[in-house]
């Protein structure tokens, strides 16, 4: 899936709004290849994990 694919699809899903924009927020960081700027994303990213996972793989 493309990038835009993945961005449709977070923006379609049943996360809070804040969890999309952190989503969102990393995908756009990787894409400009920031690691710095990444980083800090992805330790957020790890808080919401269960329920990316629930979502994208319909289990926990």
């Amino acid at each position: 899936m493309n990038k835009e694919g993945i961005l449709k699809e977070i923006k379609n899903s049943n996360l809070t709004e804040e969890c999309k924009t952190e989503v969102i927020q990393i995908i756009e960081q990787y894409d400009k290849n920031r690691a710095e700027e990444i980083l800090p994303l992805l330790f957020k990213l790890i808080e919401i994990a269960p329920t990316l996972i629930k979502l994208f793989c319909g289990h926990l």
